[in-house]
């Protein structure tokens, strides 16, 4: 989405008319969301910009990396990471891949994204952890490493509660 001034996040009624839309601007790569008990919507934008992409379009510097929760009107209410930024929780993220929210509202963000493709265990960097936050944002901790061992995660996609 870099650059671009579509709303990459739209909600249709069931005969699939668009009800509501917005994000423009606001989300390099959306790339996981959840919708908590309140409605409002949790994205992941899951990469930072390219050089490329930051050539052309350098006011995109302070996006990705990071998760924005909006409230069902589209109004962003809460960052977790500092977009434009890569590292390590509560700071920052590493190519978040989704969110969800837990039946008592903590929040958890799994990481990261190219992760899944490395093919060395050792490899310098990579990282594969779920990070837990409480309601209202503040980090509590992160948990797993990259691998393919117990407690270890290459790429976590898609999380989900039972």
């Amino acid at each position: 989405c870099a650059g671009a001034t579509v709303n990459p996040i739209i909600k249709f009624d069931p005969t699939g008319k668009i009800v509501k839309q917005f994000g423009a601007g606001q989300i390099l790569w959306p790339h996981g969301m959840d919708v908590d008990k309140q409605g409002n919507v949790w994205v992941v934008d899951a990469r930072v910009p390219t050089a490329a992409e930051l050539k052309q379009f350098p006011d995109w510097a302070n996006k990705g990396n990071a998760v924005l929760k909006f409230s069902p009107d589209g109004k962003l209410l809460l960052t977790l990471g500092s977009p434009g930024k890569t590292g390590n929780p509560p700071e920052a993220f590493t190519e978040p891949n989704d969110v969800i929210v837990g039946p008592d509202g903590s929040i958890y963000v799994s990481e990261s994204h190219t992760a899944q493709f490395l093919d060395n265990e050792s490899q310098p960097g990579a990282v594969g952890r779920i990070s837990k936050f409480s309601p209202d944002g503040k980090f509590i901790k992160s948990f797993g490493s990259f691998g393919y061992g117990p407690s270890q995660f290459r790429g976590p996609h898609s999380l989900a509660f039972d």
